[in-house]
Order: structure tokens, then C-alpha cells, then sequence
């Protein structure tokens, strides 16, 4: 299949069910975290826009867990991280 040119994408979708204008107003607003494994140990981490407008791994909110560490112990810090951030945006 063809790739698309860069004009010839259809316009985002999020935007408007997030009820912002546009992808950058949505972006301001955005927490993006990863949850990676790799050889049995699981690593959660916040990202932070860079300059470039690129996203960084933000080492202050890296969780590293110890090997054998369960898919739920990680959901669930992962729900408590994304609780937390939540409170805070709401204060």
C-alpha cells in the first residue's frame, strides 16, 4: 500500500472527541507515560516535551521495578500514578 503524503492525511479525530480545537491544544494537556519489559523487568516512564517538540523520557518520573514483578503490581502503580496526576491537575 502507498504511503500517504503529509497533505493528503485526513484531519485527527482525538481532537474532537476531546472537545479541544485542535491536536496542540490536546497535546498541552497530555500525560504520556510508557510501560516497557524487557527480560522480565517492567520500567514506567513519564515523558516531557522537548523543544523540538519531540517527547523524552523524564527520568524523575522513571519507575523501575524489580525482576518478576507482576503485569498487575504494574497496572495497578500505573493506575495509582495516573490517579495522582489527575488530583493534581484538578487542585
Amino acid at each position: 500500500m502507498p504511503m500517504l503524503r503529509r497533505s493528503e492525511y485526513p484531519p485527527p479525530l482525538l481532537p474532537k472527541y476531546a472537545r479541544v480545537k485542535s491536536w496542540s491544544a490536546f497535546e498541552r494537556g497530555l500525560m504520556f507515560w510508557t510501560i516497557k519489559e524487557k527480560n522480565g523487568v517492567f520500567q514506567i516512564a513519564g515523558q516531557s516535551k522537548r523543544a523540538d517538540r519531540a517527547w523524552r523520557t523524564d527520568l524523575d518520573r522513571t519507575i523501575d521495578f524489580p525482576l518478576n514483578t507482576t503485569t498487575d503490581d504494574v497496572v495497578d502503580r500505573m493506575i495509582a500514578i495516573v490517579q495522582e496526576e489527575v488530583a493534581k491537575k484538578s487542585r
